[in-house]
């Protein structure tokens, strides 16, 4: 069991002054986490052009139907637009407004 404890002993100091010598072959470096101000960069979007991209984004989405890829829901958009004017229309049809108030309901 000694012979095994020396053998390992022997290992483990061989291995710590091998990486000793190498880091110090290196300069000692040393990690070091230090605060750097962002640099301004023509890639990245400033604030005001990300929200005025938001804000366009949202009226698109406002004034259009576009599809988000849903089958379901592309159905129900399109159910829900037809019954919208066909109820803008005729208003008064009781007909018109039943389908309205179904398609909106779903």
């Amino acid at each position: 069991m000694s012979t095994f404890r020396f053998a390992l002993l022997a290992v483990g100091l061989f291995a710590l002054a091998f990486i000793g010598v190498s880091w110090g072959g290196k300069g000692f470096p040393v990690m070091v986490m230090r605060a750097v101000p962002v640099e301004p960069d023509g890639r990245l979007p400033s604030f005001d052009e990300s929200v005025n991209e938001g804000l366009r984004r949202d009226w698109e989405n406002s004034k259009t139907s576009q599809s988000d890829g849903d089958s379901g829901r592309d159905k129900l958009r399109l159910d829900l637009l037809q019954a919208a004017n066909a109820y803008q229309l005729s208003p008064c049809d009781d007909t018109m407004k039943r389908n309205f108030v179904t398609a909106l309901t779903n």
